[in-house]
């Protein structure tokens, strides 16, 4: 599926901080070439500096899904 894409990105969540995974995220996002965007529970798993650093996503909400309902997901 991620060779087959046409432009991947990975969107990092709060799991890869809690997982204390940010080292790994780094290494697959290099191997792969793919760009990073954290959410802003995730800001901080690939450096602010680090060129495949592709900006921040995501909205503050009180609602748990309030994003996906947004969408209309």
């Amino acid at each position: 599926m991620l060779i087959q894409a046409e432009r991947p990105v990975i969107v990092a969540g709060g799991g890869v901080i809690n997982a204390d995974a940010a080292a790994l995220l780094q290494q697959f996002a290099e191997l792969t070439s793919v760009p990073v965007i954290p959410t802003l529970m995730g800001w901080g798993c690939i450096p602010d500096d680090h060129e495949l650093m592709a900006g921040m996503v995501g909205l503050q909400t009180a609602h748990r899904y309030g994003n996906g309902n947004a969408a209309g997901v």
